[in-house]
């Protein structure tokens, strides 16, 4: 079996229950190394059963740490300094990694369900890419789920964040995107998908392929976002009411063309599916942007 873990980040003074969900939908199909860096003020918050925390303070600042706290590009003033905050756990991804001489490195937002067993799909990610996310159109990642090879992959990241002046998480992957080697789109569309990709908003695309990139070896697609908010709905503090159903503006994939089944495996554990010319196709993750991870889990 392959070495791999899987790092979740969580920056601020205000812990969130769903993060302990989120944690509890991971144990359910996968055993590897799980680790929770967060603030020491969060440590007993967790299950240390079931993952191992790692203390922000404790962790070694790296170089390219420093010089990014010594940028004051970023808005501090929203949410806990969360504009800043997304961008900066990927530093504290390279200090552990760093730390516990770590390989193929998995990364999830704490939003996410996870529904399937990454060691069956390690083999993909390791011939196949130095770097993996999620990308909705042409200049937007949602890093909601995102893989690295190994330090250098992670460390070529964050040098790169250094040496831009973008501020905004998902257009700064996105711009990445473009420098390195390989497609890195993990595929959120069946290669035979038919319908146009098109948001609401007017977006499309130069590259449909890239949006099934290496479909038929995954045999399966990733959420970034709007399949997520299409069936769980969206941010209360977003937007209020009901919005189960909502479609993502900016996203070139309108979950509505699809059907959804949940279907049990061989252990009573319940998949999401799509539809899809007669044939149902495993999603691997669903990016419940609502926050109300139990209802899904």
């Amino acid at each position: 079996m392959k070495n791999h873990s899987i790092i979740l980040v969580h920056i601020g003074d205000k812990f969130y229950d769903y993060i302990n969900d989120c944690v509890e939908q991971i144990r359910k199909f996968n055993n590897c190394r799980l680790f929770l860096i967060s603030n020491n003020i969060h440590k007993n918050k967790v299950n240390h059963d079931l993952l191992e925390f790692v203390s922000i303070e404790e962790l070694e600042k790296s170089g390219g740490h420093k010089l990014f706290e010594l940028n004051k590009k970023y808005d501090i003033s929203f949410r806990d300094g969360f504009n800043k905050s997304v961008t900066e756990r990927f530093f504290l991804i390279e200090e552990l990694v760093d730390k516990f001489s770590l390989e193929n490195i998995f990364h999830i937002e704490n939003d996410i369900l996870l529904f399937f067993q990454i060691e069956n799909l390690i083999g993909v990610f390791e011939s196949e890419y130095d770097f993996a996310s999620v990308f909705d159109n042409d200049n937007r990642c949602i890093p909601s789920f995102v893989y690295f090879k190994n330090l250098d992959s992670v460390k070529k990241l964050c040098k790169f964040i250094n040496l831009s002046n973008q501020t905004n998480d998902m257009r700064l992957l996105s711009d990445y995107r473009y420098v390195v080697k390989n497609c890195p789109n993990l595929p959120i569309i069946p290669e035979s998908f038919e319908y146009p990709l098109v948001s609401k908003t007017g977006l499309t695309t130069r590259n449909p392929r890239a949006y099934s990139n290496n479909f038929k070896l995954f045999d399966s697609i990733f959420d970034a976002a709007c399949i997520g908010q299409y069936l769980g709905g969206v941010d209360s503090r977003n937007t209020s009411g009901n919005t189960i159903g909502f479609i993502n503006e900016s996203s070139i994939l309108n979950p509505s063309f699809f059907k959804y089944r949940f279907i049990n495996d061989t252990e009573g554990r319940k998949i999401p599916y799509i539809e899809h010319k007669g044939e149902y196709i495993k999603i691997n993750n669903l990016h419940i942007h609502s926050k109300e991870l139990k209802k899904h889990m």
